[in-house]
């Protein structure tokens, strides 16, 4: 337990700090983005899910304790430069020790070379252009995000 003296120092460290804030003695609160990848089937492109996790952090222990909320997820493709998603938006299950989120959703996206993709896996389609683009279909997917402390 920290002592009033080690609390005051603490809570003085924080007061201004948009990222962390006094929560109790010993206790802050803190945020994290985390993020997650996940392959497409028969594409050299991966699908990414960020989120933003506001959490319980325990000073004495050095680690987070309690799950607090879940933000908006970003679902994203790197180096894609253009992104359709079809999809009814994210689940987001939220206890104190874990987040689930999830999405299912089929995927409409462009990049500058087809190099690496074939129609099958998750891809239903691809289309080369003039301008040397390739659009890609995927079919419907189910984009899985678990969340634990120990992520934090």
């Amino acid at each position: 337990m920290i002592n009033e003296q080690e609390n005051q120092k603490i809570l003085e460290k924080y007061q201004n700090d948009t990222e962390i804030v006094p929560y109790g003695y010993d206790e802050v609160i803190r945020y994290k983005t985390v993020y997650k990848q996940f392959d497409i089937v028969n594409a050299p492109q991966n699908v990414e899910i960020a989120v933003e996790v506001k959490y319980v952090y325990s000073i004495p222990y050095n680690t987070a304790i309690e799950i607090i909320s879940v933000g908006n997820p970003l679902l994203y493709i790197p180096g894609a430069s253009s992104l359709t998603i079809n999809s009814g938006g994210f689940n987001i299950e939220t206890t104190s020790t874990s987040a689930r989120v999830s999405n299912t959703a089929s995927l409409v996206y462009t990049v500058s070379s087809s190099y690496g993709i074939s129609v099958g896996g998750d891809i239903i389609s691809f289309d080369g252009s003039i301008d040397e683009t390739t659009t890609v279909s995927t079919k419907a997917k189910t984009y899985v995000f678990n969340i634990y402390l120990n992520n934090l």
